[in-house]
């Protein structure tokens, strides 16, 4: 599905919906004619993981809903859960992203349990890298596992600021 611009709907949405910013969820306010019964309940179904809510048949997803609801501008392209949870559109658990942003917060596949930092069986050393491909940025290389993951967190927390 393509991104749909929010704003142009965001007059039907907040006549039609209500927003509890504490939550992050969407209710019914007014309903159709033919679905009364839904008023005053949660707004939007699953969609590949995403509560995806319609609005005039256009469906919007309800992250990117929440956020120009709160921000009161068009959403940017990527929006980042910062708990990983897809369901958790609260403003605070919002953040914009970028692709590269997006797959660091990912659940770590390393058998170490942190993303980032993994264990080099033959030469018994621990890698900390943050990156991919060909921009790889070796981050630590050496025996100490604590060393390792903080060097990762570190640049994590660079990375972060430098995209507020």
């Amino acid at each position: 599905m393509s991104i749909k611009a929010v704003m142009p709907l965001m007059e039907v949405a907040k006549d039609m919906l209500s927003f509890d910013q504490s939550t992050g969820e969407f209710t019914w306010r007014k309903a159709h004619k033919s679905s009364q019964h839904l008023i005053g309940r949660r707004a939007g179904s699953l969609n590949r993981g995403y509560t995806m809510i319609r609005l005039n048949k256009t469906p919007i997803y309800a992250h990117r809903l929440a956020w120009a609801w709160v921000h009161n501008e068009e959403p940017p392209a990527e929006i980042d859960h910062i708990d990983r949870n897809r369901l958790n559109n609260r403003p605070d658990n919002l953040r914009r992203g970028d692709n590269g942003g997006n797959r660091m917060n990912v659940p770590p596949r390393s058998a170490t349990g942190i993303t980032g930092v993994f264990w080099n069986e033959s030469r018994g050393r621990f890698l900390a890298s943050m990156g991919r491909n060909e921009n790889l940025q070796r981050l630590y290389w050496g025996k100490d596992f604590f060393e390792a993951c903080c060097a990762r967190k570190s640049a994590e927390a660079s990375f972060w600021r430098a995209a507020a």
